[in-house]
């Protein structure tokens, strides 16, 4: 397995693996999904961010992209291993890049968002040391007016 900076010439690949993850963990009921936007922002990642791709024969494994969001910070923005490629270290192989290509530009922090429902990638993230700093919580409108209309006398 060969993990490399992907570029331009990667694009559709990453989209594809994109798509596939997207299929794969499908956004939460609230959220609208804007394909066109979130590819557009894969197209920046490549060009101005950290953009990997895991190989192997010339065979996608998987791709991880990050964000710097300060002199101290990056986002590991997407992660994604294709089924066959799972249990072998991709996963580890993509993010160990980025950690050291952050550290190397003397960044000290690393964050990520994750489904609350997707067990598999919590348990593998608290495994590498990563923990929960932030919860977001989320409520349908009409349940929440419900809730606290005000009770009859």
């Amino acid at each position: 397995m060969n993990v490399r900076r992907a570029s331009e010439p990667d694009f559709e690949t990453l989209a594809a693996l994109w798509r596939a993850f997207e299929a794969e963990v499908p956004e939460p009921p609230h959220v609208d999904p804007d394909p066109e936007k979130e590819l557009e922002e894969i197209r920046e990642i490549v060009r101005d961010e950290i953009a990997l791709l895991a190989e192997e024969d010339s065979r996608p494994l998987g791709f991880a992209l990050v964000r710097r969001r300060g002199p101290r910070r990056a986002t590991l923005t997407d992660l994604y291993v294709v089924p066959g490629a799972r249990r072998r270290g991709v996963a580890a192989a993509l993010v160990r890049e980025a950690v050291d290509v952050l550290r190397a530009d003397g960044l000290e922090y690393l964050d990520l968002e994750v489904q609350a429902s997707n067990a598999t990638a919590r348990s593998v993230y608290e495994r590498w040391g990563l923990r929960d700093h932030l919860h977001v919580l989320v409520g349908r409108l009409d349940e929440l007016a419900a809730r606290l209309a005000p009770r009859a006398a």
